[in-house]
């Protein structure tokens, strides 16, 4: 960011003015040049596929600029210095960009509605990793979860989910 003149910082009064006069504050060209680029790449992103719910492995570079993004969002609304500008803030909210992220709660709705899906089309939840192994995983995470295991427990409403659908906990019964 521009904010000194030379080795000498500005004041906050003169930053003041020169706002007022729409002078830009940072060196715009490059940057401006870069972050419409990544734009750009989430407009095409989202024509794509629907939402912005993007792998991080298969496309880092964009996941991180997005994560900056309501990083900087965040930061300026609980600071009054202005860390993403307000064209920024306006061209993302013109595409629906979400500032908070539910993807959590996004994917797994997904792998949920995959289930379902596979449920129907097979008449049985999956068994092995033979076939649909992504799914199998997921189920499997979903039982250690409602065991306990791991990093998280599962959420009330995501167990009526998988129940409602005749879901068993545990692939072996107890008598």
């Amino acid at each position: 960011m521009r904010c000194e003149y030379g080795h000498v910082p500005l004041l906050d009064e003169q930053k003041s003015l020169l706002e007022s006069i729409d002078f830009p504050m940072e060196s715009k060209e490059p940057s401006r040049r870069k972050w419409n680029e990544r734009y750009d790449k989430l407009v095409v992103f989202l024509k794509e596929h629907g939402h912005f719910l993007m792998n991080r492995s298969e496309n880092l570079s964009l996941h991180l600029w997005v994560t900056c993004q309501r990083t900087l969002y965040k930061r300026s609304s609980s600071t009054k210095e202005e860390l993403l500008s307000k064209s920024r803030i306006y061209l993302l909210n013109r595409i629906g960009f979400p500032w908070t992220s539910d993807r959590l709660d996004k994917e797994w709705q997904m792998r949920y509605d995959e289930l379902v899906q596979f449920l129907e089309e097979h008449g049985y939840f999956p068994e092995n990793l033979s076939g649909h192994p992504k799914l199998y995983k997921w189920v499997e995470r979903q039982r250690a979860r409602y065991k306990g295991i791991g990093a998280s427990g599962i959420p009330e409403h995501q167990i009526e989910q998988l129940e409602k659908i005749g879901f068993r906990w545990s692939l072996y019964r107890s008598d």
